[in-house]
C-alpha cells in the first residue's frame, strides 16, 4: 500500500497468503494426534511445529508492517482496488456463516477503517454494507469480551459500538428511506432487524431489561415480516427463513429475569415455533433440529411455571443422552454444551442427590472430550462461550472431577503449549520452594502462620505441595481467553493486550469460586505484579499485604523462567539458556524479582535441579501430554458439516 492509499501490485495475493499462513499457525500450535502413535513422536512434532510457526509468523509480520498498518494509519479515501482487497481479507479472516474466527481483532480494526472511508465518500449502500460488518464484528467481540468477568466494561465498549451502528442502520427501516435503498441494502437492514438482538446480550444481572428489549425487537421484526409494504418492497426475500429465524431467536432468549408477561408470551411463541418446524421438517431441519427446539421450549415452559423443574431436567437430560458426541454443527454445540449447561444451572442447589452428582461428573467429562477437537476444526471461539459458562458455574462434589483437574485438562484439550507451561511452572515452583526453604526458612514464617502450622519437616512438605498446586493454577484465567493466546503471527493489538492483562483477575474469580482452589486465588492474581509493585498487573493488588507473598514471588520467577527458556509458544525467538535467565534475575533483583532470586538461582543444588527440569524434565512432560491427549480423544472423528452459530 503506497502513501497515497493506492494498492501495490499483488496486494490481493499477498493478503491471501497472509490468511493461509495464519491458518497454518493456528493448526500447528495444537497438532492433531492422527498419525502420531507414541509420546516421542508427539514431542518431536510439537517442537518442529513451533519452529515452523516462527518462520510463518516472520512472513506475516512483514505483511502487517508493509500493507496492513499503512491502511489502518491512512486518513485518505481508499481506492476501489484497496477496498475490495480489504473486504476480501476480512471475509477470509472471519467467516461468520462457517463459525471461523481466524483473526477477529484485525477484522474489527480494518472494518472501522472501511466505515471511515464509507462516511467520507457518502455512498449509502457502501455505508450500509460496512455498518452490517461492524454489527457482526461487535456481536462476536461481545461474546469474546464478556468472558472477561473481571472487567465487564470491555464488553460494554463493544456493545455500545455495535448498538450505535445498529441504530444507524435501523433508521433506514423508515418506509420513505427504505424505498430508496438497493435490494441488497434492503436485505441487510431487514436481516439486522432481527439479528441486532444479539448486541443486547447483557450479563444476567441486567437480564430482565435486556430480554424484554430483545423480545420487543423480535416482535417488531415479526410485524415487519407480515407488513404488505415490506413484502412488496422485497419480492425475492426469503420470508419463510426470516420468520423461522425470528421464532428461533425468541426460543433462545434467556427469560430468567424477564417480566412474567414476556415469559408467558414467549411460551406461546415456543409452541408456535415447534408447530412451524413440524409443518415442513425437511426444510427446517437444515437449520435446526427438533431436539434443539424442544429443549429450548422446555426451558421456557419451566420458567413460565407450566412444568416443574424436575420434569424439565429429566426431559432435558433425556435429550442430552441422545446427542451425537461427534456432531460439531450448531446443533452439536447446543446438545453437547448448551443443554448440559442449562441442566447444571437449574439443578436444585439445596437438594443434590447421587443421581445429580453422577450426571454432573458425566457432563464435565463429556465436555472435555468434546472440546478436544475444537481447535482442529476451526471452532474454538464459538465453543468458548458455553464452555466458559461451564467453568464459571463449576460445581465440585466429593469423589468427582475437581476444578483443578477440569481446568488443567481443559488446557491440554484447547491449547497444549499452555498446559505444558502450567505443568512446567508448577515443577519449577516446587523446586524453588523446596530449596528456598532450605536456604532461607525465615521467609516462610508468615506462610506457616497463615496455614496455622508449625515450621516442622512434615509441614514443609505440605507447604511445598501448596506452592506446586498454586503454580499449576496460576494461569487458569487464560482459559476464558484462550483464543487470544492462539495469536502467534503478529504482535498483540492494544485491545488484545487489555484482555490478556485481565487473566490474573479472571483466574482469581475462578479459583475463589471453588472451595478446593480458594487458597490459590491470590497467587493467580499476583503472579504478574513486580516484587516492588512498580509495574505489572493488576496494579490494584497490593501483594505486600499478602501473607503468602513469598509464594507469589516464587511463582513469578518460575513463570518467567519457563517462558524465557522454552521455544514452544515463543514463535518469535528461541528460548534462552538458564544462565541467560539468571542474569535477567540478577539485573532486576529487588524490582521485578525478589532480592533473594539471584542467590537462589546460583545455589548449586537449585541449579542442578533446574537444569534437569528445563532439559529432560520438559521432554518427559511433552510425552505425558501426549498420553493425556490420547485419553481425551474419544475415537475417530466423525465430522458433520459446520453450520452457522451466528444468528442470521
Amino acid at each position: 500500500m503506497n502513501q497515497d492509499g493506492k494498492a501495490s501490485n499483488g496486494l490481493t495475493d499477498r493478503l491471501k497468503e497472509y490468511v493461509s499462513r495464519t491458518i497454518q499457525i493456528q493448526t500447528l500450535s495444537s497438532p492433531d494426534l492422527q498419525g502420531i502413535t507414541n509420546a516421542e513422536a508427539y514431542s518431536y512434532v510439537l517442537l518442529e511445529n513451533f519452529k515452523n510457526i516462527g518462520a510463518l509468523a516472520e512472513k506475516n509480520r512483514v505483511v502487517i508492517s508493509d500493507i496492513i498498518e499503512p491502511v489502518l494509519n491512512s486518513r485518505e479515501p481508499l481506492d476501489q482496488e484497496s477496498v475490495a482487497a480489504i473486504q476480501k481479507l476480512n471475509e477470509n479472516l472471519l467467516d461468520a456463516s462457517e463459525i471461523e474466527n481466524i483473526d477477529l481483532t484485525l477484522v474489527s480494526l480494518l472494518t472501522d477503517r472501511l466505515l471511515q472511508d464509507a462516511d467520507m465518500k457518502g455512498d449509502i449502500d457502501y455505508r450500509i454494507s460496512i455498518l452490517d460488518k461492524v454489527i457482526e464484528n461487535s456481536y462476536m467481540l461481545i461474546n469474546m469480551a464478556k468472558r472477561i468477568v473481571s472487567a465487564p466494561g470491555i464488553a460494554d465498549l463493544h456493545r455500545e459500538k455495535g448498538i450505535t451502528a445498529l441504530e444507524k442502520l435501523l433508521t433506514y427501516m423508515d418506509k420513505a428511506q427504505f424505498s430508496k435503498l438497493s435490494p441488497e441494502s434492503r436485505r441487510i437492514v431487514m436481516t439486522n432487524a432481527r439479528y441486532g438482538i444479539g448486541l443486547y446480550d447483557y450479563p444476567e444481572s441486567q437480564g430482565g431489561n435486556r430480554t424484554d428489549i430483545q423480545f420487543r425487537m423480535l416482535d417488531n421484526a415479526l410485524a415487519f415480516a407480515h407488513d404488505p409494504f415490506y413484502l412488496d418492497a422485497m419480492p425475492g426475500f426469503d420470508w419463510k427463513y426470516q420468520i423461522f429465524r425470528i421464532y428461533e431467536y425468541m426460543s433462545q432468549l434467556d427469560y430468567t429475569f424477564a417480566e412474567p408477561d414476556t415469559v408467558r408470551k414467549a411460551a406461546g411463541y415456543a409452541d408456535r415455533f415447534l408447530q412451524l418446524w413440524k409443518s415442513d421438517p425437511d426444510y427446517y431441519k437444515v437449520f435446526c433440529l427438533y431436539e434443539e427446539i424442544e429443549g429450548r421450549r422446555l426451558r421456557i415452559r419451566y420458567l413460565a411455571g407450566i412444568i416443574p423443574v424436575a420434569e424439565y431436567l429429566d426431559k432435558l437430560y433425556g435429550i442430552y443422552q441422545g446427542r451425537n458426541i461427534h456432531d460439531y454443527s450448531k446443533a452439536g454445540f447446543d446438545l453437547n454444551l448448551d443443554f448440559p449447561l442449562d441442566y447444571l444451572r437449574f439443578m436444585d442447589r439445596d437438594d443434590i442427590g447421587e443421581m445429580d452428582m453422577n450426571r454432573t461428573e458425566e457432563i464435565y467429562r463429556a465436555a472435555l472430550a468434546y472440546v478436544f477437537h475444537m481447535p482442529k476444526l476451526g471452532l474454538l471461539s464459538v465453543t468458548l462461550e458455553p464452555y466458559s459458562k461451564l467453568l464459571l458455574s463449576f460445581r465440585e462434589f466429593p469423589g468427582n472431577i475437581s476444578f483443578e483437574e477440569m481446568c488443567i485438562q481443559s488446557f491440554a484439550a484447547l491449547h497444549p503449549p499452555t498446559y505444558i507451561h502450567s505443568k512446567m511452572v508448577a515443577d519449577i515452583t516446587r523446586c524453588l520452594t523446596r530449596n528456598l526453604i532450605r536456604m532461607k526458612p525465615d521467609l516462610f514464617a508468615g506462610v506457616f502462620s497463615w496455614f496455622g502450622l508449625e515450621d516442622l519437616p512434615e509441614n514443609r512438605d505440605k507447604l511445598i505441595e501448596f506452592a506446586y498446586h498454586a503454580a499449576l493454577c496460576h494461569d487458569f484465567g487464560k482459559l476464558l481467553i484462550i483464543d487470544t493466546i492462539f495469536i502467534y503471527g503478529r504482535k498483540l493489538f492494544d485491545m488484545e493486550f487489555d484482555l490478556i492483562k485481565q487473566h490474573p483477575d479472571v483466574g482469581y474469580i475462578l479459583l475463589s469460586s471453588n472451595r478446593s482452589t480458594q487458597k490459590y486465588a491470590e497467587v493467580a492474581r499476583g503472579h504478574h505484579v513486580w516484587y516492588d509493585r512498580s509495574r505489572g498487573y493488576p496494579a490494584a493488588f497490593d501483594t505486600s499485604q499478602c501473607p503468602i507473598k513469598v509464594i507469589i514471588d516464587i511463582v513469578a520467577i518460575a513463570d518467567c523462567m519457563d517462558a524465557a527458556t522454552d521455544s514452544v509458544g515463543r514463535s518469535y525467538n528461541r528460548g534462552k539458556t538458564l544462565a541467560d535467565y539468571e542474569q535477567e534475575v540478577i539485573s532486576a533483583a529487588g524490582s521485578r524479582y525478589a532480592p533473594w532470586g539471584p542467590e537462589l538461582l546460583q545455589d548449586p543444588v537449585t541449579k542442578r535441579d533446574l537444569e534437569y527440569l528445563l532439559g529432560e524434565g520438559r521432554l518427559n512432560l511433552y510425552k505425558d501430554t501426549y498420553t493425556l491427549l490420547a485419553s481425551l480423544d474419544s475415537g475417530e472423528e466423525k465430522k458433520s458439516g459446520k453450520q452457522t452459530k451466528k444468528p442470521e
